[in-house]
């Protein structure tokens, strides 16, 4: 099932809107004031459905770009 739909979703080029959005939160670095916006980051949290699908593309372009990179660039694969 999830194979026929992330197939779909590349053949067409379209995600569900629902995986476009993402939950922002905020954590604490554990140092300096804070009152202080810049002691905090955010963290996105992406739908599960977006991140199988981002892994799958990312495995199949890694097999693909590959034969292209040189041996000289394994330290930044």
């Amino acid at each position: 099932m999830w194979m026929e739909f992330f197939n779909r979703c590349l053949e067409t080029g379209k995600i569900p809107k629902k995986w476009r959005k993402a939950m922002i939160k905020i954590l604490y670095k554990d140092k300096g004031d804070t009152d202080k916006p810049e002691t905090y980051r955010g963290v996105a949290l992406d739908s599960t459905g977006l991140k199988m699908l981002i892994k799958l593309l990312v495995s199949r372009i890694s097999l693909f770009i590959e034969q292209f990179l040189p041996d000289e660039q394994f330290g930044f694969r």
